[in-house]
């Protein structure tokens, strides 16, 4: 049985205070296979939730510099 996001919010914030930025973030190609698994294995109204340490900097969608102004 599938748990809902709010019963399974305490173990999901558990797992994600524990994850680690280790190498490039590839966004594109990252949000792509995501909704590709949740259109194949997903029951109907599936979500895909995005968390990122940052700017997506390899791969479809990289920016090549950040510019703030």
């Amino acid at each position: 049985m599938a748990l809902t996001v709010k019963e399974s919010a305490k173990a999901l914030q558990d797992k994600l205070m524990k994850m680690e930025e280790t190498g490039p973030t590839a966004l594109g190609p990252a949000v792509a296979t995501s909704i590709g698994l949740a259109a194949e294995q997903g029951a109907v109204g599936s979500q895909v939730v995005i968390c990122t340490d940052g700017l997506a900097n390899i791969g479809v969608g990289a920016f090549d510099e950040a510019k703030t102004e």
